[in-house]
């Protein structure tokens, strides 16, 4: 049973919470310390106990427009979001790659055809 919980000092005037029960109750206004008294919990007590936190629906729901589905489940959701980013940088990178391609249509870097031209010279 969790008998304390450590509190960050620079939000709670109080260091840590003690006297807690087997059930708990944390509520409170928008802006009080719900949250941050729940992740000191799993922060501190994550090892020892299976605790899960709920943050909300964006956490674990995802939506995958090309597929038109949604992505249930936390490390789906990240995964989606890591997916998404890993697009925007292989976007990026093909487009410096068809900036140094020619209009040729044979998808060689002028380096390589320089290259290549080279080498059938020195084979004549």
């Amino acid at each position: 049973m969790i008998s304390e919980i450590h509190l960050p000092t620079d939000r709670f005037a109080a260091p840590k919470i003690t006297g807690l029960k087997i059930k708990n109750m944390i509520w409170g206004k928008n802006g009080t310390g719900k949250t941050t008294i729940s992740n000191c919990i799993k922060k501190e007590y994550d090892e020892e106990y299976d605790i899960r936190l709920f943050q909300g629906f964006e956490k674990i729901v995802g939506r995958d427009d090309k597929l038109d589905t949604i992505i249930l489940g936390e490390k789906n959701n990240e995964l989606n979001e890591r997916i998404k980013e890993k697009k925007v940088v292989l976007k990026e990178l093909e487009n410096k790659r068809d900036e140094l391609l020619d209009d040729s249509g044979d998808g060689l870097l002028p380096e390589e055809k320089e290259y290549n031209q080279k080498k059938k010279n020195l084979k004549k």
